[in-house]
């Protein structure tokens, strides 16, 4: 019998075989590697070897409660072969309480579930056309459906002046909104009637929610639900795991972006009406709530809050949505669920219960914004900082730290500033927000693993780790790759841009174009919106290349990576270790 199948799936990226269940135990016996991506269940009444796929019959409780949906359940246990439609397989994930999770916990081991979105995937494609498309390629899909949906509207919508704008403007405009980037070819304050500007703003918000929040309605309007290989997925990339309750968590987010945007909102209403009339004043404030809060950096004032430099309530109320924006809805979760909790303990315990994720997170968002307060003072203090009060030095300081690495709005003149800031800023755009926040770059949890890779390696320790936590081999790798990957996407795209724009200028008068054309781009990967005033100046290539670049920033250069190559299910192979030298 144990001869005429395929092997079971066994070490694939990410997974721990099972040790101790009962049910592992005589499959173990048998030769083969029981893996997280090859069990669904644990808590049946045991496997067979077989081909694909069988039925459960043991008592999982979530298993019992989708077969009275009518739902078929299943165990995956096979490598290729049958075939099963996965929106009638089972919408759950692993049962919390089985004996190889429980197992895991008291071990104090973590149950990885990142390959088995990817097996799943390729073991069982059902169908044809939509209902057959990978996790990985479903925020792609959808996300160019909304920029697609968002340049219709803009063009349908008249200017200011009466006319329409171009169909590559209108792209580049709806990419910018909807990718929270705030790069614009228009004063849309000015230009843009209100319907172009809700249009704008309805872009901003719905690209700000997330391609988590987005993923999971484009499934639902797919007639799917969350599948549990979706489900696996999408915690996988924006949670820490199965244990997460994704469509919990997906509530917080819409009320976390009520929240925030309502009071944002509120602050700047009352600010805005020494200046404008109460209903102008509302929209004004609301407009620029939403777009700070979604690190979009869209401004309807011509030059953006730079008439607001000294304002302590406009500059601490967007650069404290633009904070919260930038965090990641996971981080402004967890930190609620744990510094709100009754028995909580002190705050230090507090502390400690938090997750790695989150710790990074916090500590690497404090320094850098303090570590670019104080660049931003030493490099313009006798430069764009001179004429205002050393109070106003520090707030302007502060604002431009804060919104250099997501948001896009200024309250100085970013081409005044000198070569050393800009490169600076340079730096903080790339670095970007953090992970599952509305935010691009190459994020602050992959510079926080950087930085603890360089710092164990330097001191002579074997293992990676941060916080009293072992940072995995995988976790690394993937820091290198995001980064590699980003800074490959950034230089191919400066050097097309100044191919588009200086190709045919004359070499010295073309040498001046290179900071500013560099400055561009990585403000478009890192979906920030500053500028040096040369975006409305843009050709068309030029224009369609950000766009791109914008796009990859958004959804991230890994998923891009992953839906491109996430093909196939290969079998493992371990090469020979040789030495390189290194530095």
């Amino acid at each position: 019998m144990h001869g005429h199948h395929p092997p079971v799936v066994e070490h694939h990226i990410g997974q721990e075989p099972l040790v101790a269940p009962k049910q592992a135990t005589g499959h173990q016996g048998n030769g083969k590697a029981v893996t997280d991506a090859a069990v669904c269940d644990r808590s049946g009444s045991g496997f067979r070897v077989m081909k694909g796929f069988e039925p459960l019959q043991g008592p999982s409780p979530w298993a019992k409660e989708e077969r009275s949906r009518g739902t078929r359940v299943v165990k995956i246990i096979g490598s290729r072969s049958r075939t099963v439609n996965l929106s009638r397989a089972g919408r759950a994930g692993l049962p919390r309480q089985s004996p190889g999770v429980s197992l895991a916990r008291r071990q104090g081991r973590a149950i990885e579930m990142r390959a088995s979105a990817t097996v799943l995937e390729n073991v069982f494609m059902p169908n044809k056309g939509l209902h057959s498309l990978s996790p990985w390629t479903v925020p792609i899909i959808g996300f160019l459906g909304l920029i697609l949906t968002g340049s219709a509207l803009l063009l349908a919508f008249p200017t200011a002046r009466g006319d329409h704008i171009p169909a590559v403007d209108a792209l580049f405009m709806a990419t910018s909104a909807t990718c929270v980037t705030g790069l614009s070819l228009y004063d849309i304050g000015r230009e843009f009637t209100l319907g172009g500007q809700l249009t704008i703003l309805g872009l901003i918000q719905t690209g700000g929610l997330g391609i988590m929040l987005f993923s999971t309605v484009f499934l639902m309007v797919l007639g799917r639900g969350v599948t549990f290989r979706s489900r696996f997925l999408l915690q996988d990339i924006y949670t820490h795991g199965p244990s997460a309750d994704l469509l919990n968590f997906l509530k917080h987010i819409l009320l976390f972006t009520v929240a925030f945007e309502s009071l944002g909102t509120l602050a700047l209403f009352v600010r805005f009406l020494d200046r404008f009339e109460p209903l102008q004043a509302f929209y004004l404030a609301a407009f620029h709530a939403v777009s700070a809060f979604c690190n979009a950096g869209f401004s309807l004032f011509s030059d953006s809050l730079m008439a607001y430099v000294s304002d302590a309530t406009v500059n601490v109320t967007v650069a404290g949505l633009i904070i919260a924006g930038g965090l990641g809805f996971l981080v402004l979760y967890e930190v609620r669920r744990i510094f709100t909790a009754p028995q909580g303990g002190h705050l230090l315990l507090r502390w400690r219960r938090l997750s790695l994720h989150t710790k990074l997170v916090l500590v690497m968002t404090s320094a850098l914004l303090a570590g670019g307060t104080a660049f931003f003072l030493m490099t313009e203090w006798s430069g764009v900082l001179r004429p205002l009060p050393a109070a106003d030095r520090l707030l302007a300081a502060f604002f431009q730290s804060t919104t250099t690495r997501t948001a896009g709005f200024n309250t100085l003149d970013f081409s005044a500033m000198t070569n050393v800031t800009l490169m600076g800023t340079i730096i903080l755009m790339f670095i970007g927000a953090s992970p599952g926040s509305a935010g691009g770059g190459i994020k602050t949890t992959t510079l926080g693993v950087l930085v603890a890779l360089s710092r164990t390696r330097i001191g002579g320790t074997p293992m990676v780790h941060a916080f009293k936590r072992s940072i995995s081999e995988e976790t690394i790798n993937r820091a290198f790759g995001v980064t590699v990957l980003s800074l490959l996407i950034v230089t191919i795209g400066t050097v097309l841009v100044l191919l588009m724009e200086t190709g045919s200028v004359p070499f010295p008068q073309s040498r001046g174009r290179f900071m500013e054309i560099l400055f561009e781009t990585t403000s478009a990967f890192g979906t920030v919106g500053l500028s040096m005033g040369i975006t409305p100046t843009l050709g068309t290539w030029s224009k369609v290349i950000l766009s791109v670049i914008m796009f990859t920033g958004r959804l991230g250069p890994l998923v891009i990576a992953m839906a491109i190559t996430a093909r196939e299910v290969k079998g493992h192979y371990v090469y020979a270790e040789e030495p390189v030298m290194i530095g």
